[in-house]
């Protein structure tokens, strides 16, 4: 739902339409994530019980199972629409991806377009191949329903779907003159391109969309391959109500910062990329049965080392009638920020507010780091380990995912700069079912060449190391230190698993739906893209920097409940850096002179304090109990 910048470099980016690589368990232009990693739920749906007034669960499959009657199919490829019990299965649609709905072992519908794509003997579907596949169109049609009695509705059901590739062509409908005219409305509120959904509940206020004659209702799911240019791979809906709204109430179900305002939202930023703004946007709608007075929906950028605010923005409508939506997107202008954690923190208001049915689904929550600009930055897509608490979805992507990828495969991340960034090297995330013994190089190319599908002559690159880990963050110094300009770039990991003996993964954060070209993957000579924010970041790790010759250096007690001390002989400024196990910083601060760190917020475990100069550092393991 977050509004995207069509850049000149981007436009066309890693479309992989023609390609004909193989891929383990996806379809040929996309990476695919497990059913079991993936878990986009929806969050901050209205929760309030509310009288249903009319639903389906498909038990009696298109014959119905409802007040009204029988469902039918509709459009040029209607008839893919059915209903049963089997998962859609497909050439690039595992059994397990079936919707896990409340009634689902008693029928629910499903457009299965991967399947469609497919020849089939004794039960097992062979891809066509890829320049036949058909972008399907069809719609599943509800009988017509009389909601005069309820002309203040919500349209609720449950959903699971994957879709590849274009747009996101799933669409929930509503019609009051026997289907002549519809307004479709997107069924999921960002669901990023080839990530699998969990089984998820949408709520939909209709109040607006049936006021014309509510008598007359008909709602469709249409699967609009026709105008978003989508072939695969299948949407599954179950456990459909409509039920009465609440007098009041509002649900904010969308926040997003970005601080170049293409649609990417990174993890961590370096201070010198933000350029002073910043922009902050999200969606509002008001479910209730009466108009909500100076509706508002206000972001507020918080520092979570001071609980200080940064900068804020905002949007409001004088009256947000029912089913309306309230758009905000801003970029409010901030100074420097240091260097540390922000939250971000999306708050929906209105004079009824006290009304309100459920108040508990007027927020969102998004946050974001600022490191250094010089010696320790990091800039990375993801934010693994800095989301909001329990909101966090990983994934991965691996040298055993593609029947061609076991030697050579290179995976590649997005990142915009805005002024001048010195990196001497690239960091990667392990991610769980990697193995050493493989090994890799990393690089940092010029976005036009992978948007040729062309990563050779990278800008810069490292050597050839072996992979001796297998988990944690592993960093990789570049044969020469490169400062890059403004521009678009990508950092790559290119990866050999020795035919598959020592297969190894990386994490991709798939916890916000990422722009298609944020993430890709070259594969048998041709790019392509993925949605999610793969775990590559670029650094200025001062590896030339002397470890361990930093003098002088006590650190007690050890092991601590908490509290260290940290004590230099010489004067000046050091920096104290905590890491925990997986090599992730989870402390950093500043100190001139001695000083104490406390741990006292962290897990249990081992950790490496690492204090340093601009010239030299020293690292000791210490037991937080």
């Amino acid at each position: 739902m977050k509004p995207t910048c069509t850049l000149i470099l981007s436009a066309a980016l890693l479309a992989g339409t023609n390609a004909s690589a193989q891929l383990a368990r996806t379809l040929p232009q996309l990476h695919t994530t497990r059913a079991s990693e993936v878990q986009h739920a929806t969050p901050n749906a209205s929760s309030e019980d509310r009288d249903v007034v009319w639903s389906e669960d498909f038990a009696n499959g298109m014959a119905g199972n409802n007040p009204s009657g029988a469902w039918t199919v509709d459009g040029t490829d209607g008839a893919i629409w059915h209903t049963g019990t089997t998962a859609p299965l497909g050439a690039y649609s595992p059994a397990n991806e079936r919707i896990q709905s409340t009634t689902f072992s008693n029928g629910f519908a499903k457009f299965a377009g991967d399947s469609a794509n497919c020849t089939w003997s004794d039960n097992t579907p062979t891809a066509i191949p890829s320049d036949q596949f058909t972008n399907w169109d069809g719609s599943l049609v509800s009988p017509v329903i009389d909601l005069s009695a309820t002309p203040a509705a919500i349209l609720t059901f449950q959903q699971r779907a994957r879709w590849c590739c274009g747009d996101m062509p799933d669409m929930v409908g509503v019609s009051t003159d026997n289907g002549a005219t519809w307004v479709d409305v997107p069924a999921y509120d960002n669901l990023a391109i080839n990530t699998l959904s969990a089984t998820v509940t949408k709520s939909l206020s209709i109040t607006g969309l049936i006021a014309a004659n509510p008598a007359n209702v008909q709602i469709r799911f249409h699967h609009d391959g026709a105008n978003y240019q989508t072939s695969h791979y299948h949407w599954q809906v179950d456990d459909i109500s409509i039920s009465t709204a609440p007098a009041t109430d509002a649900r904010v179900f969308d926040g997003y910062c970005s601080h170049r305002g293409d649609g990417t939202e990174h993890g961590r930023i370096p201070q010198n990329q933000l350029g002073g703004t910043m922009n902050l946007g999200g969606y509002m709608v008001n479910e209730g049965a009466t108009p909500l007075t100076n509706a508002t929906l206000t972001a507020v950028v918080t520092d979570n080392a001071t609980s200080t605010t940064q900068f804020t923005a905002s949007a409001t409508s004088p009256s947000l009638v029912p089913g309306d939506t309230l758009i905000m997107n801003e970029w409010p202008t901030f100074g420097t920020l240091a260097t540390g954690a922000y939250t971000v923190t999306f708050t929906g208001t209105s004079d009824e507010q006290a009304a309100e049915a459920d108040p508990d689904n007027n927020g969102w929550v998004r946050t974001f780091q600022v490191t250094e600009s010089g010696s320790g930055m990091i800039y990375s897509l993801d934010e693994i380990g800095g989301h909001p608490q329990g909101t966090q979805v990983l994934s991965s992507i691996g040298t055993d995912d593609f029947t061609d990828g076991a030697d050579g495969l290179i995976v590649f991340t997005y990142y915009p700069v805005q002024e001048d960034l010195t990196v001497d090297a690239i960091s990667f995330r392990l991610a769980t079912g990697s193995t050493s013994g493989g090994f890799y190089s990393v690089a940092i190319h010029d976005s036009t060449a992978i948007l040729n599908d062309d990563p050779g002559s990278p800008l810069a690159e490292s050597d050839e190391f072996d992979l001796t880990v297998s988990t944690g963050t592993v960093v990789v110094p570049l044969t020469e230190p490169i400062t890059l300009g403004p521009g678009a770039y990508y950092a790559s990991v290119t990866m050999y698993s020795n035919a598959n003996e020592n297969d190894f993964k990386i994490s991709d954060d798939a916890t916000i739906p990422q722009p298609g070209w944020s993430s890709g993957i070259f594969v048998q000579g041709a790019s392509y893209t993925n949605g999610t924010a793969l775990a590559i970041q670029l650094r200025n790790a001062a590896v030339g920097m002397d470890e361990n010759s930093l003098e002088g250096v006590g650190i007690w007690p050890n092991p601590t409940d908490g509290v260290l001390n940290v004590n230099v002989r010489e004067t000046g400024t050091y920096r104290v850096d905590v890491m925990n196990s997986l090599g992730q910083t989870v402390s950093t601060q500043r100190m001139n002179g001695s000083s104490k760190v406390d741990l006292g917020g962290l897990a249990k475990g081992v950790y490496s304090v690492r204090v340093s100069t601009d010239k030299a550092s020293t690292t000791q393991s210490v037991v937080l109990r």
